[in-house]
């Protein structure tokens, strides 16, 4: 029975290591058909991006309760459980005030579910596909031309409300629309999920890259 539950276990651990690492080959977004805990996790294991347009679950945001450290915020994290995973998690959650026609700049994140929820605002996004990576070694003004131009990157505009879901290893980048564009970046971590951000950082590098 023991061997049993061991093995099961180890299954449990394997899948979610995978869900980790995995990334999706497809270039699209996906959608969701309902706002509630359930939907929004099994779309979040699809690893691709999505956007729940006018949530009705976002929080009241107020910039005074936060702190400023260089150019961003960091804010004290407000419980959403709709978007939470179910496991143990941690956060990180910053907050971005850019001006009409400035920039968040380019980057990914290897926690396992990030979210950028517009609390003030117009922004344009475009969501990268992690095999575009190799244009992003170097980046100049030269590249971020080259991301607003490009046919087959996803291009969206999110309005005060939206919530746009962005897997691991995506690239983002956005660029305001409005003056005092107010956006909000959560970052959820797991246990298992702490594990391979650790090894991206620390060990892949002997490795060939996954």
């Amino acid at each position: 029975m023991f061997n049993i539950v061991l093995f099961i276990f180890f299954i449990m651990v394997y899948i979610h290591i995978y869900l980790h690492f995995k990334i999706n080959p497809l270039n699209e977004m996906a959608t969701i058909s309902d706002y509630c805990k359930q939907e929004v996790s099994n779309t979040c294991y699809y690893k691709l991006p999505y956007i729940i347009t006018n949530a009705p679950f976002i929080n009241d945001f107020d910039l005074s309760c936060c702190t400023k450290i260089k150019n961003e915020y960091i804010k004290e994290y407000t419980p959403i459980e709709i978007i939470e995973p179910y496991v143990k998690f941690f956060t990180n959650n910053t907050v971005h005030k850019i001006k009409k026609d400035k920039i968040i700049e380019l980057h990914s994140n290897l926690e396992c579910r990030n979210f950028y929820i517009v609390h003030k605002g117009s922004i344009e996004v475009t969501c990268i596909h992690p095999k575009y990576k190799e244009h992003f070694k170097n980046v100049t003004s030269k590249t971020y031309s080259f991301i607003e131009n490009h046919k087959n990157m996803i291009h969206l505009t999110l309005n005060e409300k939206d919530l746009l879901f962005l897997p691991n290893y995506w690239f983002i980048y956005i660029k305001s629309n409005d003056k005092n564009t107010i956006i909000e970046h959560i970052k959820y971590s797991t246990i298992l999920n702490k594990f391979t951000i650790y090894w991206h950082k620390h060990i892949s590098k002997y490795f060939t890259n996954i």
